[in-house]
Order: structure tokens, then sequence, then C-alpha cells
């Protein structure tokens, strides 16, 4: 209390600011939110509380006080809480939270509840060459050539495969390669076996 001009003056405390209400004659003092006053009164990774007279400063979720530097620090719950433990999944830590990210090659279930495979083949139509095929596989794909072809050298492309050049064909025998597979004739004078292995005789 200050006297001012032979009369008197109130001031409020520390955390308190005056306030007059000037029809009723009043004067009084109201506690001063310096939370909302200065939204700034506290670090980003701190929340801040107003209280009477004053404030604190709380660490967030997802963060503790390093006594020692004397603010918040990220908890890492990837290291500390094992908080990722699906099959094919991994712990991907963030500020102040964590995020359970699924393998590559696969994606959450419908229900969010697992890392499931994803199908390139149907998703992707991964595979696209001609006379290609697309295998899916446990959090991968393969392009396999169709039957009766092969990698080009440059493997950009499935061509042919002429089995008449790599294949044994007995001098009863005439070999002609079409696209994708081969046909094995008998030259004059011969048939198939029954078992159509080879060529023999007629008669």
């Amino acid at each position: 209390m200050n006297k001012i001009n032979q009369g008197y003056d109130c001031s409020c405390f520390p955390g308190y600011s005056k306030i007059e209400n000037r029809k009723l004659g009043k004067v009084g003092c109201e506690d001063v939110d310096e939370c909302s006053v200065n939204p700034k009164s506290c670090q980003n990774s701190e929340e801040c509380k107003n209280e009477i007279a004053g404030f604190s400063c709380h660490c967030k979720s997802g963060f503790q006080r390093n006594v020692e530097r004397g603010s918040c620090m990220d908890i890492d719950e990837c290291e500390i809480m094992n908080s990722c433990s699906g099959t094919h999944e991994n712990c991907l830590n963030m500020e102040g939270s964590f995020s359970c990210e699924c393998e590559s090659g696969f994606g959450r279930s419908s229900d969010d509840s697992a890392c499931v495979d994803i199908d390139e083949c149907v998703l992707l139509q991964s595979c696209s060459r001609t006379h290609e095929n697309c295998l899916n596989m446990e959090g991968t794909f393969s392009c396999e050539c169709e039957p009766g072809f092969g990698r080009s050298l440059d493997d950009s492309d499935c061509v042919d495969i002429d089995e008449c050049e790599i294949k044994f064909t007995s001098e009863m025998e005439v070999c002609e390669d079409v696209i994708g597979f081969f046909i094995c004739e008998c030259i004059q004078g011969y048939r198939r076996n029954y078992d159509d292995t080879s060529c023999v005789v007629i008669g």
C-alpha cells in the first residue's frame, strides 16, 4: 500500500493484476494467467500450467525432464519401450512420439492391427513386359519369363529360347523352333516311339 497525494494506492502482489469497478467504486486484484498472456512462457517441449500468482512448466507427453540440462528431452520409445512388436514392423522414433512402420513390401491390414504382404502383382502391375509373368512373394515379387522364354542379355525383355540350339536331338529327328516352344519331327522312314521320347524305324 503506497501513500500518494495524502491518499493511498493499493498495489497487487506479483502474479496479480489490478482491476477496477468504477460503477461499484471497488478496486481489487486478480490472478494473471501467464500462460495466456505469454504463450512462450515455457519451452516448445513443455506445457504451461497456470497457478495462483504464477505458473509452472511440465514436460509434454513423450518427453521427460533432464535434471542436468533443466529441459525436457525426447523419450525414445523405440529403444526403451519396445513399442512396435508386430511381425514385419519397425519402430520409427519421432520428437515426442513414435510410429510403427511396416517393412518394405508390407502394408497395414484393413483393421490396422498388423503388417501384411502387399501383392505387387495385383496392386502395382509390376511386370508389364511381353511374355512376362509376375510372381508374388512375401515382402517382394519377381518378374519371370513365360516357359520357352528367357532374359535378354541386357535384362530388358523376355526373348524366345531356341531350344533347337541348346537341346540334344538325335540324327533321326528334325527340330523346329517356334515362339515359346519347339517341335521335334522324325525324318522320313521313322516314327515316334510309344513313349514319345525318340524316333524308331517304321516297320
